[in-house]
């Protein structure tokens, strides 16, 4: 939003906008940060390597194993809202 008006969507860098799913960004009440929710995993199709079971298992009991995670980022690395 720039004086009050919303401008168009921008693609969000900075790790922000992935292949993955990312829903629901919220500013911070102080409009510091943005808070996100993404589904990142280090599984791709094709996989890069044949995992092992162990490794299949370490990764699904990981913190990205896709099952979803909530993501904060400064506002102010993201270059956003300085258009005029």
């Amino acid at each position: 939003m720039v004086d009050g008006q919303w401008t168009a969507a921008k693609h969000l860098e900075h790790g922000v906008n992935t292949v993955f799913n990312e829903d629901y960004p919220a500013l911070t009440p102080d409009g510091k940060h943005l808070v996100f929710s993404s589904e990142r995993s280090p599984f791709t199709v094709p996989v890069a390597h044949r995992l092992t079971m162990a490794e299949l298992e370490k990764e699904l009991h990981s913190t990205l194993n896709g099952g979803g995670n909530i993501y904060t980022i400064p506002v102010h690395v993201l270059d956003i809202g300085k258009e005029k």
